[in-house]
């Protein structure tokens, strides 16, 4: 499945303003819900060939989203493997993710049931992630941006507008 395609991010624009998780249907334009999603993410360590980035939904929500979606840049020194580059952290009925204009955007929680259940604070999704070659100890800062929710009937979701910048160290 890819709904991040046709051109790149239409689907996606569809999926999370106008008809999130099956709504939709009215007529008018759907305000946004006054509240602020945010995603957290802890600095990581990779000693190894790789390591997962374990993104979460803060728990400070007044209305949770049904489906979120965020654009992953990475520094040149880090880089996505072609296969299990994405899982869940805990069940989701969608999580995909593609490249898109140089960032991975995931797309996840509910984009296909008209009644989906909001998301609740706490882990989503883990991003697996390898040194490029020649690989460079150092610390490096993967941006988790372009913030995007919506409700399951569609209403869209004010998201923190600022970046999240996640350390991520290789060592030797």
């Amino acid at each position: 499945m890819r709904p991040i395609g046709a051109p790149r991010g239409v689907l996606l624009g569809v999926a999370l303003g106008v008809a999130a998780c099956g709504g939709g249907g009215g007529g008018g334009v759907i305000a946004p819900v006054q509240n602020d999603v945010r995603i957290e993410a802890s600095p990581l360590t990779i000693t190894g060939d790789d390591g997962e980035l374990l993104v979460s939904l803060s728990d400070d929500l007044r209305t949770p989203p049904a489906l979120l979606q965020v654009a992953i840049a990475l520094p040149p020194q880090l880089r996505l493997p072609a296969a299990d580059r994405l899982q869940q952290a805990r069940p989701l009925t969608t999580l995909d993710g593609d490249t898109v204009d140089g960032a991975f955007v995931v797309l996840c929680g509910d984009a296909v049931n008209a009644a989906a259940t909001p998301l609740g604070a706490g882990p989503l999704f883990r991003l697996r992630l390898q040194p490029t070659q020649p690989r460079t100890p150092g610390t490096y800062q993967v941006q988790l941006r372009e913030v995007r929710a919506s409700t399951a009937d569609g209403a869209s979701l004010a998201a923190a507008s600022a970046p999240l910048s996640v350390p991520v160290t290789l060592q030797d």
